[in-house]
């Protein structure tokens, strides 16, 4: 039988493989993958299992190799567990941060690599430390939208594009 390998893309807001899940589904695992439980369609659901749900529908059923592409600004407890999670869909599991996964496509070019979050942007340049800018919403929530004034209310720059400790939470303490 033939090797298949699948790619599947993770984060800030969507996972993107071969095939799509439901998108509340997709929602719920990004937004509660540091919890330990989340509500699917009012039932409790351990994130773990929703995570593997998610990743072999993206990956359509079980393969030989999945490769999940994550954002450069995960903790490695956040790593950790859709690697887990992939491992019910795959006897083989890489992860690539987005940032090293441009970077090795571009190599011949110096280029910035750009990451947008809903509350942060990181800027990794092709040399020196990464940025992060904070993004703070001006006006109501339901003005974010494409062209909503956002502004840089702070920056701070971190570490090298290789270095995995986390970037700060939603809540603003760091998570590791």
């Amino acid at each position: 039988s033939a090797v298949t390998d699948v790619i599947v893309e993770i984060g800030p807001g969507t996972v993107r493989g071969p095939n799509h899940g439901k998108a509340s589904w997709v929602s719920a695992a990004i937004e509660c993958i540091d919890d330990e439980i989340t509500l699917i369609d009012d039932r409790p659901v351990p994130v773990v299992q929703l995570w593997q749900d998610i990743l072999d529908t993206a990956a359509g059923g079980a393969v030989d190799r999945l490769v999940l592409i994550c954002p450069a600004w995960w903790s490695t407890s956040r790593i950790g567990l859709v690697r887990d999670a992939a491992r019910t869909v795959a006897p083989n599991v890489d992860v690539l941060q987005r940032t090293v996964m441009i970077r090795d496509e571009v190599a011949d070019r110096l280029a910035a690599v750009v990451e947008i979050a809903a509350e942060f942007v990181v800027i990794t340049p092709p040399e020196g430390a990464v940025v992060l800018l904070t993004i703070s919403w001006c006006g109501a929530p339901s003005s974010r939208v494409p062209g909503a004034r956002a502004r840089a209310s702070s920056t701070r720059t971190a570490r090298s594009p290789g270095d995995r400790r986390a970037w700060p939470s939603r809540s603003g303490s760091t998570s590791r």
